[in-house]
């Protein structure tokens, strides 16, 4: 959700316009993980979030954590 906002907030029309645009509804509502290593609690990661799908109703991203290695 962290990586999502920060997409949001580095867009051209800035994270506000989403929730203040009566024109569209913004709700989180499905995510779904494939994790291919463990992720451990306290260690930094870097997500990398790119938009996959938009389509009349919705929108995909897909996000990539990477440990560094």
């Amino acid at each position: 959700h962290s990586c999502l906002e920060k997409y949001w907030s580095q867009r051209p029309e800035g994270w506000a316009f989403w929730f203040s645009n009566p024109d569209f509804a913004v709700p989180l509502r499905h995510s779904e993980a494939d994790y291919m290593a463990p992720l451990k609690a306290g260690q930094t990661y870097k997500a990398e979030l790119s938009l996959d799908h938009i389509g009349e109703t919705s929108v995909e991203f897909v996000c990539e954590i990477f440990d560094g290695e």
